[in-house]
């Protein structure tokens, strides 16, 4: 039904730890549904739970649409961009 693709990474800028969001996949059918704000959620509890500060998704320019315009709820009080 879904995936997100995310993977351990180093900002030498900050000197921070943290992850990359490289892919996220919805079928059609579950789509609109909370899914891709439940796997996001995910991985930023996985990237707190490593000591990671930061989570950054990569996306494309032709698929910047289907990105959020705005953060999302990890669920602890702390939100993932």
């Amino acid at each position: 039904v879904a995936y997100a693709l995310h993977h351990i990474g180093y900002e030498t800028a900050h000197g921070a730890k943290g992850r990359f969001l490289s892919d996220l996949f919805v079928a059609p059918a579950a789509r609109r549904k909370g899914v891709a704000t439940a796997l996001i959620a995910r991985v930023a509890k996985i990237t707190r739970d490593e000591g990671g500060e930061f989570l950054w998704w990569l996306g494309k320019q032709e698929t910047a649409g289907a990105m959020p315009t705005k953060s999302v709820e990890t669920g602890s009080g702390q939100s993932a961009s």
